[in-house]
């Protein structure tokens, strides 16, 4: 399989709605490793954390940092567990928490739970969760990390896991239909579920969780399609939601939820290829989505979300030209159905593609060898100009 490496291109998308924060997002450094799905994820503070998962029907170990700063990723310890997909994940008091999931090897789901420390680089086995679940949520609220529903098969329970004890605790079951493949995030004191699947129907409903009560509230839904395989992340105690499938559709659209007022609002959507069962984190008050699978394959790529402070930072949408170098096609997003001329050129000056561009959005069947290549983008009011690698 070919690997594709992105360089020097910076995409922005804008989008208000009536009330609502205006948002942004930025294409960032890729995944340096394995196109995947069903990837775990955490942040710290200061890092953001991705690894293991399916990558094309092979499980992985591998783990890795984000350092949001510098933009890059750096290889962390190998998973000490065994190389699984759809394991539950959380972070405490500056550790990374991961557990359960599915174990290609066992045919099963597992309930093995580790701690990751960052200051000595090493994972370390914790309690047993005794709750075989795959596809779950997760969330934290104070010292506890929370994990429920899932497949096991379809369920409903919920168990909490504290970090001071090293002791797992069940608590009052989500309220909800049992699903699996659902979104789940915390803000201040309340953890909140919504979307998934209970392998006939998809979910758009939205439950939060009184840890005080222990006891489930149903709030406003989701205001998108149903879907299951979405990703959310919290940026200044507004819940993110988006991405996601319905067995058909891949989505790109995301929407905030404000607990205060109980009310979603249109976000900003990813301004690339829609997906199923992708990772996100956040770190300060920007969020992050990476990886899942799209309707041609696994992606590795990384974007970040990030609210818009001032006119300076209402950047328009800049074009974006990326290679699938297991379908052969190039795409090329974000045009504005004016004639825009696309020239590839490989770096013996030979060209490769040149073609003018006339809709939005196009996808155009091209065998590249490995190598680096340069592109243009030139119409009426600017022209955009980038390089992409094939490594493999």
């Amino acid at each position: 399989m070919k690997c594709l490496s992105i360089i020097g291109l910076s995409i922005f998308l804008i989008v208000k709605s009536i009330n609502a924060q205006q948002y942004i997002w930025t294409q960032k450094t890729s995944l340096p490793s394995s196109y995947r799905n069903y990837p775990s994820a955490f942040a710290t503070d200061s890092f953001g954390y991705l690894g293991i998962g399916n990558s094309a029907g092979v499980m992985l170990k591998d783990f890795w940092k984000y350092d949001p700063h510098l933009n890059i990723w750096t290889q962390i310890a190998d998973f000490a567990g065994a190389a699984r997909f759809g394991a539950g994940s959380f972070a405490i008091n500056g550790k990374g928490y991961v557990g359960m999931g599915w174990v290609t090897n066992t045919g099963n789901a597992v309930t093995d739970f580790y701690e990751y420390s960052p200051y000595i680089n090493q994972w370390t086995l914790k309690a047993n969760s005794s709750f075989p679940v795959y596809t779950m949520i997760s969330f934290v609220i104070g010292t506890n990390g929370y994990i429920g529903t899932g497949y096991y098969p379809y369920t409903n329970i919920m168990k909490f896991y504290n970090v001071n004890t090293d002791t797992w605790t069940s608590n009052n079951p989500f309220f909800g239909t049992a699903r699996q493949s659902a979104v789940g995030f915390s803000i201040g004191n309340h953890g909140y579920i919504t979307t998934g699947s209970d392998g006939t129907s998809m979910m758009n409903d939205l439950w939060e969780y009184d840890p005080i009560t222990d006891s489930w509230t149903q709030k406003s839904n989701f205001p998108g399609s149903s879907r299951y395989g979405a990703v959310g992340f919290v940026i200044n105690n507004t819940g993110i939601v988006g991405t996601g499938g319905d067995g058909i559709n891949f989505f790109t659209d995301f929407y905030s939820f404000n607990p205060a007022n109980n009310q979603w609002d249109t976000v900003a959507s990813l301004p690339f290829l829609g997906r199923r069962h992708g990772s996100g984190f956040s770190i300060g008050n920007k969020g992050y989505i990476s990886c899942g699978l799209s309707a041609i394959g696994e992606m590795n790529d990384l974007w970040e979300l990030s609210e818009v402070t001032s006119i300076a930072e209402a950047t328009p949408l800049k074009p974006q030209v990326y290679f699938n170098q297991s379908a052969q096609v190039l795409h090329v997003s974000g045009l504005k159905n004016k004639p825009t001329t696309l020239t590839v050129t490989s770096m013996t000056g030979q060209i490769v593609l040149h073609q003018v561009c006339t809709k939005e959005n196009m996808q155009l069947p091209l065998a590249l060898a490995k190598g680096v290549y340069s592109y243009s983008l030139a119409g009426d009011e600017e022209q955009t100009s980038g390089k992409f690698e094939i490594v493999h």
